[in-house]
């Protein structure tokens, strides 16, 4: 969040969005999807080079090379996601994208799971620029009411929402 808050003034943004005080350090090292991967894919796809330190204290940079050479093994993608269990990453060089001028979101209710999933399927084949598509049942949206997080009380019944 305080990444994307610095690139906003600039128009750009860090799309892997895991939640609120996910910190890039840890998504690197889980690989961290989250709510947009569906359009912009996940922490690996983010990740332009890292600097590791490894347990016998020596430290690499994943990339030396143009990111175009097909040369040599992809170091950067062994370690996003290696969960720490590799190296320590100490530094990180991330892409960013261009902010989208807009944002909608949509949510549809529907009688069964059944009818969301195959809704999404449909959806999602039609090519739509979804961002995010998130599904949650009934017992999902039950607690979401009675958490009372929102302002507003859902139906409890299989929702889909869309970014």
């Amino acid at each position: 969040m305080q990444l994307n808050e610095k690139l906003k003034k600039d128009g750009l943004f860090f799309p892997v969005d895991p939640g609120p005080t996910a910190m890039i350090g840890g998504m690197a090292a889980t690989g961290c999807s989250g709510t947009n991967a569906m359009r912009y894919g996940t922490m690996r796809d983010w990740v332009i080079n890292l600097t590791v330190v490894m347990a016998d204290g020596t430290i690499i940079k994943t990339r030396r090379r143009p990111r175009k050479s097909a040369a040599g093994y992809n170091l950067t993608n062994l370690f996003v996601g290696s969960e720490g269990t590799l190296g320590i990453i100490t530094e990180i060089t991330l892409k960013v994208t261009v902010l989208p001028q807009e944002t909608n979101v949509a949510v549809v209710t529907f009688p069964t799971i059944k009818d969301a999933a195959t809704a999404a399927g449909d959806i999602i084949r039609t090519g739509a620029p979804i961002a995010a598509c998130e599904l949650l049942d009934d017992i999902q949206m039950s607690v979401i009411n009675r958490a009372k997080t929102t302002e507003r009380t859902w139906k409890e019944v299989p929702t889909l929402f869309f970014k």
